[in-house]
C-alpha cells in the first residue's frame, strides 16, 4: 500500500507540474520569432501612423510592439532621435534602451540576436518581404556563403538589394567592391566581386559575428573552442590566419596579438586572396 500511495503521489505531482508549465507558457502569437497579429497606432509630429506587418526575431510580439511604441514616443519628442533614425546604417540610428532603431527605407530596431521590423504609413512601396534589411549590425551573420541575406554568387545589383543599406562602390583592377562600413576605414562589411559575381565578404569590426558567435576582438581561444579542424597559415606581414573549411567555402580568421582582427568568408580560390588578382 505504501508503494501504491507513493506512485499515486508522484503521478499527481507530475500532472500539476505539467499544468503549471502550460499555464505559464506564452500563446503562439507572443512567441519569439513571430509574424505578429494586429498593429499599432502611433503619433509622429502632426501625423497619426498605422504600424503594421510587425515581425520579431528573438523576442515576443508583445515586447516588439512595446519597443516600437517606445521608439515612436522618443522620435516624437526628440528631433535628434528622429533625424538619426532616418539615416541608413552604418549610422548608429536612434538609441532606445539597448536597441538601435532606424526608420528609413526599412524600419526596424535591433541589438545582438533581437530585432523587430515593421511597415507604417510613410511607406511608398512595401518591402518585398516586409522584413528588415539583410545587413544589420548585431543581427547579420558572416558565413562561408555570404553575410546576412547577401549570398555568394550574387550580382552587384542583387547584393545591393539584399543588403538594403547604403553601400559605397569602388573598383580596384578587375574587381568591384561594395562597402557599408564607416567611410575610409576598411572595416566593412566589404563585398568583393570577381567578373560580376560576389566571391568574398570581409569584416574588420565588431557587431558582425559568425553563426557560432565569433566576432572581431574575440580571443583566439574562442575561435579554437568553437571551430575544430582549423588550418593555420602564417601571414607575411606578421600574425597568422586560421582557416575553417566547409565544402568549397571557407571562414578565415585573421589573428594578431592573440585576438581576431578580421573575418572573411567565401569560396576558394577567391576567399584566400587578400587582394584582387
Amino acid at each position: 500500500m505504501a508503494f501504491v500511495r507513493a506512485a499515486l503521489l508522484a503521478a499527481v505531482l507530475l500532472l500539476l507540474a505539467g499544468l503549471t508549465a502550460t499555464a505559464g507558457s506564452a500563446p503562439a502569437s507572443e512567441s519569439a520569432g513571430a509574424s505578429c497579429p494586429g498593429g499599432l497606432t502611433v503619433e509622429l509630429g502632426d501625423s497619426e501612423l498605422r504600424v503594421r506587418a510587425i515581425r520579431t526575431n528573438g523576442m515576443s510580439c508583445r515586447s516588439g510592439k512595446r519597443l516600437i511604441r517606445r521608439f515612436f514616443d522618443e522620435a516624437d519628442s526628440d528631433p535628434g532621435c528622429r533625424s538619426e533614425a532616418e539615416k541608413p546604417p552604418p549610422t548608429p540610428g536612434c538609441s532606445v534602451g539597448r536597441f538601435q532603431c532606424w526608420r528609413g527605407v526599412a524600419k526596424y530596431c535591433a541589438r545582438r540576436g533581437h530585432d523587430v521590423s515593421w511597415r507604417d504609413g510613410s511607406d511608398t512601396a512595401p518591402p518585398e518581404s516586409g522584413q528588415a534589411p539583410g545587413l544589420i549590425p548585431s543581427v547579420s551573420k558572416i558565413r562561408p556563403d555570404g553575410i546576412g541575406k547577401v549570398k555568394i554568387g550574387m550580382t552587384v545589383k542583387q547584393a545591393r538589394d539584399a543588403a538594403g543599406v547604403h553601400m559605397e562602390r569602388s573598383r580596384v583592377g578587375d574587381c568591384v567592391y561594395l562597402d557599408s562600413g564607416p567611410p575610409g576605414t576598411g572595416q566593412g562589411p566589404t563585398l568583393r566581386f570577381h567578373e560580376g559575381r560576389l566571391r568574398r565578404v570581409h569584416v574588420a569590426r565588431k557587431d558582425f559575428a559568425t553563426k557560432r558567435g565569433v566576432e572581431v576582438g574575440d580571443r583566439v581561444r574562442e575561435v579554437r573552442r568553437k571551430y575544430s579542424g582549423l588550418r593555420r597559415d602564417i601571414d607575411l606581414g606578421g600574425g597568422y590566419t586560421l582557416i575553417w573549411k566547409r565544402g568549397k567555402g571557407r571562414l578565415m580568421f585573421t589573428i594578431g596579438g592573440g585576438k581576431v582582427l578580421a573575418i572573411a568568408g567565401g569560396p576558394v580560390p577567391w576567399v584566400l586572396q587578400q587582394e584582387c588578382v
